[in-house]
């Protein structure tokens, strides 16, 4: 059977370096421990999308707490939730189990007929040649000051994680060493967690006065 590529998951470029910081293995350690590492990552739960809703008189006792459950077809994971009569179904976008990739920013530094490209690493600067993608009919151009922030080029994506586990949970319940395992590394870990929130989610209306529901992420370095 033919394994399924890994699905991109988007992360800003400070988060990108605390990924990079954290070793192989579990439990996960940082490679340089004066610097922020990340192996977990939470996301807003899309409540407002449900893929099904069936009636909650067969769960009458059911708690109105979301939990994660196998799909009623049996294929996959996802999270459910009573609503009044109803039991609702939301889709967790990466799965147990699965692989993800990490894009990265990248900026283009030479082009060459034989070689293909030169690429530079935003995050740690580090340059390396890969065939550009020959499905795109354009040629890259040389421009070492422009950054491409959104590299959806799977040829030029360097970074898989394994998706260890996923939970969902009220943002503001996360612990202080879940803070640090989300890469706020320094004191006061809480308050660095929430303006890091804030900065990627609050102009969604999601910010962390919002309380959202999540789903918390635990990645492992496979390689």
């Amino acid at each position: 059977m033919n394994q399924k590529p890994p699905t991109p998951m988007w992360f800003t470029l400070g988060n990108i370096r605390a990924l990079r910081n954290t070793a192989p293995g579990w439990p996960p350690t940082p490679i340089d421990p004066g610097q922020p590492y990340k192996w977990q990552t939470r996301r807003v739960l899309d409540t407002a999308r449900p893929f099904m809703r069936r009636s909650g008189y067969d769960w009458p006792d059911r708690e109105p707490e979301p939990m994660i459950v196998l799909r009623p077809d049996g294929e996959s994971w996802c999270v459910s939730r009573r609503v009044g009569d109803v039991i609702e179904y939301y889709r967790i976008p990466h799965q147990p189990d699965s692989t993800v990739a990490i894009p990265e920013p990248v900026r283009v530094v030479e082009v060459c007929t034989q070689l293909g490209v030169c690429i530079q690493y935003d995050s740690d600067g580090v340059t390396r040649w890969v065939k550009w993608p020959f499905r795109l009919k354009y040629a890259p151009v040389v421009n070492p000051k422009r950054l491409l922030p959104r590299c959806r080029f799977r040829e030029l994506w360097r970074e898989t994680r394994l998706i260890r586990g996923v939970r969902v949970e009220r943002l503001q319940d996360i612990s202080i060493a879940d803070c640090i395992a989300e890469g706020a590394a320094f004191p006061p870990e809480g308050q660095v967690f929430q303006e890091l929130w804030n900065s990627i989610n609050a102009k969604r209306g999601k910010g962390w006065a919002t309380n959202p529901w999540v789903l918390a992420y635990e990645l492992e370095v496979t390689q």
